[in-house]
């Protein structure tokens, strides 16, 4: 991990400052707290070392100028009538892309957006001319869902809202042909926002059966025709519809029912949706995670710790940080703080990515206070204050562990 915290300088943007911070490949301006930006610096450097070579043979040198505030607004008032933004877009002559943290109508525009908007400079630099369908196929696999764990990037997840919309479109009577959206030009692909869904499950696909890397390198040499695809799978086109379709029904439809999870009423429908991803999935980690988060909400700890336990066995998974914390959660309820201790300090050792990661610190000095010892309770609580980017989201934290380091004696 290699980041260089430094300020170069400060300009304004509508009411508020922002600050340039440079690291290896990057150069950040952003109006954030500095402590969030360090989180980012680690995630964009962590990126790029895990695409070169893996699936870029070209990096670069020169910065990537990356605009990240903290709205929607701040980044379109930066922007002005140049482009229209909505979560995030690269613009390839200013060498630039521009993004944000928050939606102006609410939500996270979310790492994802920034390791896609990365992906399309790679892609720009590593292919001649490259068709709609394959830069957008290609950037939209790599980047969605994909996270570091512990340095090393983990891609080959579903993306809930995309494969709940894929599955609409196969239900309607969409076809799944390859061939047809491969003959896409860029205006007919980018006329209709649903061809998105089909590539991208494209490449997840041809990622799971172990040829992506090989294909990437095929089309290199080969160019982007059909041919190049079935000469790289050793199937014909209508195989390669066929165990497509497959794939979509049983790994993109399991995260389409999670995306239905997040829509339910009732604990039932709910838990009835949670398993019938893990039916198609019975590996997938991350319907897993959801059901044992749901079973903690329940304040049913004993099906909860059953079901995240179960997650332990990967220590590479992205879902693994997350059943440590709900694990600590679960164990510290049921006033097991030693148990919950563990947990909660295996979940702060992988959570090294996370802008989040300060919040574990609080939970951890909780527990220290609650067991009595306050030399350890007073080194997480000021670990927290001192990490915490976002210290209006939780003023009650705040004063309790401000006021527990000044009032203990050590």
């Amino acid at each position: 991990m290699r980041r260089l915290v430094f300020v170069l300088w400060i300009f304004s943007i509508g009411l508020s400052t922002a600050n340039v911070y440079t690291t290896e490949h990057f150069k950040i301006i952003s109006n954030l707290d500095s402590l969030y930006v360090r989180v980012l610096q680690d995630n964009v450097e962590g990126y790029y070392e895990n695409m070169v070579n893996r699936f870029f043979d070209v990096g670069w040198d020169d910065p990537l100028l990356i605009y990240y505030f903290e709205k929607q607004s701040d980044t379109q008032a930066h922007l002005g009538n140049r482009q229209k933004i909505h979560y995030g877009v690269y613009i390839p002559k200013e060498n630039a892309i521009y993004t944000h943290r928050v939606m102006d109508k609410g939500g996270l525009a979310g790492l994802g957006t920034l390791f896609h908007e990365v992906t399309h400079h790679f892609v720009r630099l590593n292919y001649k001319n490259p068709p709609a369908w394959f830069n957008e196929g290609l950037t939209c696999f790599l980047s969605e869902q994909s996270r570091l764990v512990n340095g090393v990037l983990k891609v080959g997840h579903p993306n809930l809202w995309r494969e709940q919309a894929l599955r609409e479109m196969i239900n309607s009577g969409i076809s799944i042909d390859v061939r047809y959206y491969m003959a896409l030009d860029t205006p007919s692909f980018y006329k209709d926002r649903k061809n998105y869904h089909p590539l991208r499950a494209l490449f997840y696909w041809v990622n799971s059966i172990g040829k992506l890397e090989a294909y990437l390198q095929n089309v290199q040499m080969q160019g982007y025709g059909i041919n190049v695809l079935e000469e790289t799978v050793g199937m014909n086109v209508s195989q390669i519809n066929t165990s497509l379709l497959s794939f979509i029904q049983t790994n993109c439809y399991a995260g389409a029912y999670i995306q239905d999870y997040y829509s339910a009423n009732t604990f039932e429908e709910k838990e009835m949706l949670l398993n019938s991803s893990l039916s198609l999935m019975p590996e997938y980690s991350r319907a897993r995670l959801e059901l044992g988060k749901l079973y903690f909400f329940e304040k049913n700890h004993q099906k909860c710790v059953e079901t995240l336990s179960s997650l332990l066995n990967d220590d590479t998974s992205v879902e693994y940080k997350d059943a440590n914390l709900y694990l600590a959660k679960s164990f510290y309820r049921q006033k097991d703080l030693n148990s919950a201790l563990e947990y909660y300090h295996k979940a702060l050792e992988y959570s090294l990515y996370d802008e989040y990661h300060y919040q574990i610190y609080f939970w951890l000095g909780n527990c220290y206070a609650a067991l009595n010892d306050k030399a350890k309770a007073n080194h997480y609580f000021t670990e927290f204050l001192a990490n915490n980017w976002e210290p209006d989201r939780f003023p009650k934290w705040c004063r309790f562990a401000r006021e527990y380091i000044e009032e203990k004696d050590f």
